[in-house]
């Protein structure tokens, strides 16, 4: 089985490609040789020919650019009778559309295989998805939902880059209000207290006469003579 590009739904997921590059969708309009050189494009041709029942021609095509690339002798040959044995031979499971000649030209030759063994059908299949499939593909719901797909991803960058980032909304963000402190005034004349219920939430603030209070135990005003007058201790 040869590897092909994942899948592409409908509703913008892939299965083998979570992290698609859309930036050159634009592009795809230019010739099929966009679309087939990406994975993201190899992927949406694919799906589409698969609903046109001729998936066939884009994995012949795949399968021979992988085969032209291959360095030795015994994996050539072992490659080449899979690539005929699939796509070429009479009756086979995904048998290309091409004509008899350039078929009966490979049979002839699959016993001695070369680089060259492929190119005159890969060259017909080509022909084939460029004049046939490609463009009822950049008119298939296929390529609109890419594209729908490329603009709203465009415009979710841009608000993105306009939003504040998270250190700024840090910044933006008021201090935490510490309710646990116990205020105490400025003020010693009419300082105001909580006892010890109001800091539990069980009664209300309530004032505490000057003369009510302990007295302080500072050096300088140890002498008992100098008690606090009108809420105020001289020093």
């Amino acid at each position: 089985m040869w590897k092909t590009p994942g899948r592409f739904s409908l509703t913008g997921r892939w299965c083998c490609f979570p992290q698609d590059p859309l930036e050159d969708l634009d592009a795809w309009t230019e010739s099929v040789d966009k679309v087939l050189a990406c994975k993201t494009g190899q992927a949406a041709f694919r799906d589409f020919l698969r609903s046109e029942h001729s998936e066939e021609n884009l994995q012949f095509w795949l399968a021979c650019e992988d085969y032209k690339k291959i360095k030795s002798v015994p994996e050539m040959i072992t490659c080449a009778n899979r690539i005929y044995s699939e796509f070429v031979q009479t009756e086979a499971p995904r048998q290309i559309n091409i004509d008899c000649h350039t078929r009966e030209k490979i049979s002839s030759n699959i016993c001695q295989p070369s680089l060259t063994s492929f190119d005159a059908a890969q060259k017909l299949i080509y022909c084939l998805m460029s004049r046939d499939c490609y463009p009822r593909f950049l008119t298939s719901d296929i390529y609109a939902a890419l594209l729908r797909r490329s603009e709203a991803t465009h415009c979710w960058s841009l608000a993105c880059k306009d939003a504040p980032g998270p250190r700024l909304a840090h910044h933006l963000r008021p201090e935490p209000f510490q309710a646990d402190l116990e205020p105490v005034a400025t003020h010693r004349l009419g300082e105001m207290r909580l006892t010890g219920d109001s800091q539990q939430g069980r009664g209300s603030p309530k004032r505490i006469p000057a003369t009510e209070r302990p007295s302080e135990t500072r050096p300088d005003c140890a002498d008992p003579a100098r008690l606090p007058l009108n809420g105020f201790t001289p020093c």
